[in-house]
């Protein structure tokens, strides 16, 4: 009986942590807490020296997710029948440097996103070309050498005419053009010349009186001046909108607008509708 209850006692010791049971368990605890703290320390380690590659993966990963919500954005502000057209004008802004907003504005005016032109894709009887109408007027060369109706290419080509006349209010850059074989210097970069027809034609505009004349450069431009400048010049030619500036006129008053033999809106139309697809925008054209 006194043997039986010794047992007990002893399997109970064993359980119930008494010295002569828990020495073994102690020891192997104690080892695996010290191989953890090893382990969560080589990994600090390894985490410490490599923190700029992981800050700069991690950058990257956000970057590029908000580049993605970006342009779902704007693709989502672009009417339903002019989706298509997202991924070129996108590609051309990342090119370019030009906001896509802008180039949507552009084709929207100009053609609504093509919606505006003939089955050979042209508009203004003929003379412009795909849904930014690139003139034949002005532009008869490039039209022969490239493939004008694809979206991207015609982009491509708008934004090169919108981004050359931005640079040009931007600086005092002289300004001449031949016309019936003679050279006219219209601005030396410091002075612009306004000759009779012109001062005539804006004296009709603006109902007032203007004479032909040398009058003072107004460039170089910056902000919404700069950018309704290079805008107006997109529809009516540089020259004409730095004459009507150096008159002390309005950009868009040589510009195509509501009705015909009065000062235009374009600059100002277009500006409007860049507002309705930058993402959160709510101006309406």
């Amino acid at each position: 009986m006194r043997k039986e209850k010794a047992r007990r006692r002893r399997r109970r010791a064993a359980f119930s942590g008494a010295p002569g049971g828990s020495r073994r368990t102690a020891g192997s605890s104690s080892a695996g807490t010290a191989l953890l703290v090893v382990a969560v320390f080589v990994v600090a380690l390894l985490v410490f020296s490599q923190r700029e590659r992981i800050a700069s993966g991690a950058t990257m990963l956000v970057g590029k997710i908000g580049d993605a919500a970006r342009r779902a954005a704007f693709k989502f502000t672009l009417p339903s029948y002019a989706q298509h057209l997202g991924d070129s004008l996108l590609r051309v802004s990342d090119e370019d440097g030009i906001a896509p907003w802008t180039l949507a504005a552009l084709a929207s005016r100009e053609s609504d996103f093509g919606r505006g032109l003939d089955a050979q894709g042209k508009g203004d009887s003929g003379h412009g070309h795909g849904i930014f109408q690139i003139d034949d007027g002005s532009h008869s060369a490039w039209l022969a050498r490239n493939n004008w109706q694809d979206p991207y290419t015609n982009a491509k080509k708008a934004s090169e005419i919108w981004r050359a006349a931005r640079a040009f209010f931007a600086a005092n850059t002289p300004l001449r053009y031949t016309a019936n074989g003679a050279t006219v210097a219209v601005s030396d970069g410091t002075t612009v010349y306004v000759g009779p027809k012109a001062a005539e034609k804006r004296s009709n505009l603006a109902l007032a009186s203007f004479s032909p004349g040398r009058y003072r450069d107004p460039r170089p431009l910056t902000g919404e001046r700069l950018e309704r400048a290079a805008t107006a010049a997109y529809n009516t030619g540089a020259s004409n909108v730095l004459q009507s500036l150096a008159l002390g006129l309005d950009p868009d008053i040589t510009t195509t607008g509501p009705r015909k033999n009065a000062p235009g809106d374009y600059s100002r139309n277009v500006l409007v509708r860049a507002l309705r697809f930058l993402p959160g925008g709510t101006a309406q054209a």
